[in-house]
């Protein structure tokens, strides 16, 4: 049995989790469909939710062997594993999310569905925290943007720095952005890294502090 959403919700996660537990040799699972949009181009990135370890360990003679990511990209699944976790022992509120993959990126809900936390490392050695505002109907996103906008003075002086707005009308995507002062890579030392996660710790308590509660007011 199989679940596909654009975003599972925590509770659906549970009862995937606790479903797949006790079917056994049936799997229960829940995909996760995401979809980007950059450069006249759509991705549709999908990843599963309610494999746990211990089902995996039940069923994975049954499923065969799967292809491991590469070295390279478990270093980033690594690294957001660690500032997740981090993330919650300073803020348990923050996200109820649990899982991260190999990929350069990674992001959480921020209360309202369609707009997350982003977390990632760009091709230019820099790293971003973004508010990602992605619905599926571009004026609601402007529409979320410009309303957040209005108060972007009294937002960056909740911050205490500046944030870069990006409006762009050729993509579907709407972006509000913060980026480490530092040129940083997966590949540089562990030092610069922890570096990189105590300010990546600080500025995402600041966003969801700071739009958490104006997103949800605009909802109401």
């Amino acid at each position: 049995m199989i679940f596909v959403a654009d975003e599972i919700p925590p509770e659906l996660r549970r009862i995937v989790e606790f479903l797949n537990s006790q079917m056994d040799p049936a799997e229960v699972l829940a995909v996760e469909v995401k979809q980007y949009m950059g450069q006249q181009l759509r991705a549709l990135v999908p990843s599963i939710v309610g494999q746990t370890a211990e089902a995996q360990r039940k069923k994975g003679s049954a499923a065969g062997p799967r292809s491991p990511a590469s070295e390279h990209m478990q270093s980033y699944q690594t690294f957001f594993a660690e500032l997740l976790r981090d993330l919650k022992a300073e803020m348990p509120t923050a996200t109820n999310a649990t899982r991260t993959q190999p990929a350069s990126w990674y992001m959480f809900s921020l209360g309202r569905s369609y707009v997350s936390l982003y977390w990632g490392f760009t091709n230019d050695q820099r790293f971003r925290v973004d508010v990602y505002i992605d619905t599926p109907d571009e004026a609601k996103n402007l529409a979320i943007f410009d309303a957040l906008a209005g108060q972007k003075d009294a937002i960056d002086h909740e911050l205490g720095f500046a944030t870069e707005w990006d409006r762009s009308t050729t993509t579907r995507v709407k972006r509000i952005t913060a980026y480490y002062s530092k040129s940083i890579s997966i590949q540089s030392p562990s030092a610069e890294l922890l570096d990189l996660k105590a300010w990546a710790v600080s500025t995402s308590i600041r966003f969801v502090e700071a739009f958490r509660p104006r997103l949800r007011a605009l909802a109401a």
